[in-house]
C-alpha cells in the first residue's frame, strides 16, 4: 500500500487518483457524517492496523483528511470539501449548459459537445449527436490531447503554468499529418485562443473531422466548461463560417454571464435575442 510518511511520499497523479479511488470506498462505506465517532476508531474494527495506518497517513498528506490536535481523532479534510464543491458546479454548469446544446445542435446541424477543464485537460461530459443520417460524435469520459484538438487547447490555454509544462514538456504525439506538434507554435496559439475565444482543429486529431470550440467562465476569467460543435469539415469547414462562430460564442457567452463572467463582452458580439439564443433557465 502507498504510503506518505516523508515529503519524498507520492506526488505524481496517478498516486493521487488512486488515493481518491480508495478514499470514496471508505467514505461511501462510512458516510459523510459520524457523530462522536472517528474514521479510525470505525476502520479499527475491520481492517488491520498496518494498512489503516498507512492509508491514513497518506489521505493525510493529499489533504482528504486532517486529524485533531487533542483527541488525534480523524476527520474529513479540506481536499474533500473542495472535491464535493467541485461535483456541484460541475453538476450547474452541465445543467446549464443542457438547452444550449440541444439549440446549437438543432440550429447548426451538427452533434453538440460539452467538457470540462481537469488537471489542465479537458474532460468530455457530455455529448448530443446530431438528428442528421449521419451523426459524428465524441464518447462521454473521452480526453482529447491537449496540443493538437480544440477543446484541448481551450483548457491549455487557461491551465496554470505547471500544468502546461507537464502537457507539453514531452514527445507530443501526432494522431495526424496535420497535428500540431510545436511546442513553440501551441504556446503562440494558446494567445490567440485567448483573445479570440474559440479555436478550431480542423484534421488534427481525426482526417476529415473539425471541431469548434468557446471557453465558458465562471467569475470573469475562470474556465468552468467548454463548449463545442464536431463535424466533417464539409459541414464544419477550415475557416468555420463566421455564423457558427458567433452562435457558439453567443451561446458560451450567455452561459458565461450566468456564472457572473462577463468576459465576451469585449468582442463586441451580436446580442442573444438577434442570433435568438434562449435566456437560461433555472
Amino acid at each position: 500500500m502507498l504510503s506518505a510518511d516523508s515529503p519524498s511520499g507520492p506526488r505524481n497523479e496517478s498516486t493521487k487518483a488512486l488515493m481518491l479511488q480508495i478514499a470514496k470506498q471508505y467514505i461511501s462505506t462510512i458516510g459523510l457524517y459520524l457523530p462522536q465517532r472517528s474514521i479510525y476508531s470505525w476502520a479499527h474494527e475491520s481492517l488491520g492496523l498496518t494498512y489503516i495506518h498507512r492509508n491514513l497517513v497518506s489521505f493525510k498528506y493529499f489533504g482528504f483528511i486532517d486529524q485533531e490536535e487533542v483527541s488525534e481523532k480523524y476527520r474529513l479534510g479540506w481536499k474533500l470539501f473542495q472535491l464535493g464543491e467541485r461535483a456541484g458546479s460541475e453538476f450547474d454548469v452541465r445543467k446549464i449548459t443542457a438547452p444550449y446544446m440541444n439549440f446549437l445542435s438543432a440550429s447548426c446541424g451538427l452533434s453538440a459537445l460539452l467538457a470540462i477543464p481537469f488537471n489542465g485537460e479537458a474532460l468530455v461530459t457530455d455529448a448530443l449527436s446530431s438528428e442528421g443520417n449521419v451523426s459524428i460524435s465524441v464518447k462521454r469520459g473521452n480526453r482529447p490531447l491537449p496540443h493538437c484538438s480544440a477543446q484541448g487547447r481551450v483548457a491549455l490555454a487557461y491551465a496554470n503554468s505547471a500544468q502546461r509544462e507537464r502537457l507539453l514538456n514531452k514527445t507530443l504525439e501526432a494522431p495526424s499529418p496535420m497535428a500540431m506538434t510545436d511546442k513553440k507554435g501551441i504556446m503562440k496559439r494558446l494567445l490567440v485562443i485567448q483573445d479570440q475565444l474559440f479555436e478550431h482543429a480542423p484534421n488534427e486529431t481525426l482526417v476529415g473531422i473539425n471541431v469548434l470550440s468557446a471557453p465558458i467562465f465562471k467569475n470573469e476569467d475562470e474556465l468552468i466548461g467548454i463548449l463545442s460543435l464536431v463535424g466533417s469539415v464539409q459541414h464544419l469547414p477550415l475557416t468555420s463560417s463566421q455564423d457558427t462562430v458567433a452562435l457558439l460564442q453567443g451561446c458560451a457567452s450567455t452561459i458565461s454571464k450566468y456564472f457572473q463572467s462577463n468576459s465576451y463582452e469585449r468582442l463586441g458580439l451580436k446580442s442573444s435575442k438577434s442570433l435568438k439564443i434562449p435566456a437560461v433557465q433555472i
